[in-house]
């Protein structure tokens, strides 16, 4: 059993699995399987491979990959069956949301910067692609 603190994001895979990112003290994701059983649980608190100071999103990239963003540590990281498979350091993460993933295997973001905001400007836009 699994008591989510703080719900921030979620996904629904392909397959059927729905992803579940808890930004509360535990910061873990939970992949639950289609029926609501708990499948798989990664991530945790800290800096290390695999370990969160924030999560802010998830999504899937593929049938099999997940991507979580964690902007205070100013990283995506990809996972597989809950490994880490690759962490990419983003500069501007913080300011980034993820929108999905396309048709291309591209990773859409998009953020604004603080003087965008102040001023009123539309969001720019980003693409990360593996």
């Amino acid at each position: 059993d699994h008591l989510f603190e703080n719900v921030v994001d979620g996904d629904v895979l392909p397959d059927g699995h729905v992803v579940v990112a808890d930004g509360g003290s535990t910061l873990q994701v939970i992949v639950l399987s289609s029926s609501g059983t708990i499948d798989t649980v990664f991530g945790g608190p800290g800096d290390g491979p695999g370990e969160f100071r924030e999560i802010s999103a998830v999504t899937h990239w593929d049938s099999a990959t997940l991507v979580v963003d964690d902007p205070r540590s100013g990283r995506l990281s990809l996972f597989r069956s809950g490994r880490l498979v690759r962490d990419a350091r983003l500069g501007n993460a913080a300011r980034l949301k993820l929108l999905g993933t396309d048709a291309s295997g591209v990773l859409p973001m998009v953020g604004k910067s603080t003087g965008d905001v102040e001023r009123g400007h539309s969001d720019h836009r980003y693409g990360w692609r593996c």
